[in-house]
């Protein structure tokens, strides 16, 4: 038997389906699904774009003191 290495990525039709299937599990509407980035993207270019989708969405961000960073 062949051994499949590779992963595959949801297709578009899938992804669909799934989030309409947990909107309905849930009863709540899916307000955020969107791309932060790429495989090839480093942690703090996903952490940024994370920051602005989350922005977008009304969220706001408290600043931390020198204390609190380790």
């Amino acid at each position: 038997m062949k051994k499949i290495s590779k992963v595959f990525p949801f297709s578009k039709f899938i992804e669909k389906k799934y989030v309409k299937s947990r909107e309905k599990e849930t009863g709540h509407k899916n307000i955020f699904f969107e791309k932060i980035g790429s495989s090839n993207s480093s942690r703090e270019e996903r952490l940024k774009e994370l920051v602005e989708a989350l922005q977008k969405q009304g969220w706001t961000l408290k600043e931390e003191s020198n204390n609190d960073k380790k």
